[in-house]
């Protein structure tokens, strides 16, 4: 697992499983299941990062390679 960034709600990782990677978000006081909600409907309309598995405090999404934003 390797650190990518740290927010007001979760720190964000980087993880590999399968030889493929993925962000892995765990929450730090809040539980995740509203950026879950959020997900699961923006993934109905093939919108944002496909998201792969979710528990109380951590989701594991799809990682998009690409420039972040500053």
């Amino acid at each position: 697992m390797q650190y990518l960034s740290k927010g007001k709600r979760s720190t964000v990782y980087l993880v590999r499983i399968k030889n493929k990677n993925y962000v892995k978000k765990i929450a730090k006081e809040w539980t995740i299941q509203n950026e879950v909600k959020w997900l699961k409907l923006l993934n109905k309309h093939k919108i944002g990062p496909k998201l792969i598995s979710f528990g109380k405090d951590y989701l594991i999404e799809e990682y998009i390679e690409g420039l972040t934003i500053e």
